[in-house]
């Protein structure tokens, strides 16, 4: 797998778009990612689901979603439906509960080259002021 520094970059940025949740929002999207009531329940469907902004930090594992272009909400991404246009697919949903203090960008790259499968084109990791405010997922991302 190679990942594109640019991407990577880009989806840093992104990343931290999950400052703008309460800790209690990020905890639960967490709390939801080590249960897996939701974060491995699959691609959201078009019945039954709110599309529209979210944060980064509440994509699960097989959503899809475009860059928000909104110059007033930059720390969101827009949630659609796979069986519409999408820009980037959440392939795969890590949770990474065994660190206590915020490890660095240079971490979350080695973890994705590790962890990350085929088709991954670039990843989304905690800021550091997100994993302060209990963010602590990994996603894997792939193009169409």
């Amino acid at each position: 797998m190679r990942i594109a520094q640019g991407l990577v970059i880009v989806l840093f940025a992104l990343a931290s778009l999950s400052c703008a949740n309460t800790p209690d929002d990020i905890s639960d999207s967490n709390e939801a990612a080590r249960t897996g009531a939701t974060a491995e329940g699959g691609p959201r469907t078009k019945f039954g689901t709110d599309f529209g902004p979210i944060s980064p930090a509440d994509l699960r594992k097989g959503d899809c979603f475009n860059s928000s272009v909104n110059p007033t909400e930059p720390f969101e991404v827009i949630l659609v439906s796979c069986d519409d246009f999408w820009e980037f697919q959440v392939l795969e949903h890590i949770p990474i509960e065994e660190l206590e203090e915020w490890p660095g960008e240079e971490y979350f790259v080695r973890e994705s080259e590790l962890r990350c499968g085929a088709g991954t084109t670039s990843v989304i990791f905690p800021s550091e002021d997100s994993w302060f405010l209990g963010d602590r997922s990994l996603h894997c991302v792939g193009d169409p």
